[in-house]
């Protein structure tokens, strides 16, 4: 037989209801005490999303942390107000290259390259396949098909790209 509590004038409950009950509880304190944290956690951003997965999983969240996620929301609501979504479809336009790393391709033997790159005129950034190397910093003017990410308007993917 399991034992049962009496939490705050609640019906008789079994340790696993009162535990989750108590973290229910410890949360909405969290949330009263810091105005807009609830808003800021539900900010669209992995590393917000994933600190606020842990809180409402665990219940716990530092002052670290809350002061972290405020800077970042802010920072994304900064970015989304100058930013443009991804254009959506072949778009001609000019990129400053952020990132190009090479691999060996298990297939062939051949070295391609994932290249991240950020729409000068935009501020949105995509990945992608390309066959040579470019330098970082380096602003190209490309033709590429566009695809939007499912999880952030501000990113996509790219194929089929030609640099001028």
């Amino acid at each position: 037989m399991k034992y049962t509590f009496d939490v705050e004038g609640i019906t008789k409950q079994t340790m696993a209801q009162r535990k989750r009950r108590l973290k229910q509880i410890e949360i909405a304190k969290i949330l009263t005490s810091n105005e807009g944290l609830e808003e800021t956690l539900s900010v669209n951003d992995n590393k917000i999303r994933e600190i606020a997965s842990n809180f409402f999983s665990s219940g716990k969240i530092s002052e670290k942390q809350i002061e972290f996620v405020k800077v970042l929301a802010e920072r994304r609501r900064q970015l989304e107000l100058v930013a443009n979504e991804v254009v959506v479809g072949r778009y001609k336009s000019s990129f400053r290259v952020i990132s190009c790393k090479g691999y060996t391709d298990p297939y062939s033997g051949s070295t391609k390259y994932k290249l991240l790159i950020e729409n000068v005129e935009g501020k949105w950034k995509a990945y992608g396949n390309i066959g040579s190397l470019i330098g970082l910093g380096e602003e190209i003017t490309a033709t590429a098909t566009f695809k939007k990410s499912d999880n952030d308007p501000l990113f996509g993917y790219f194929s089929r790209i030609k640099v001028w």
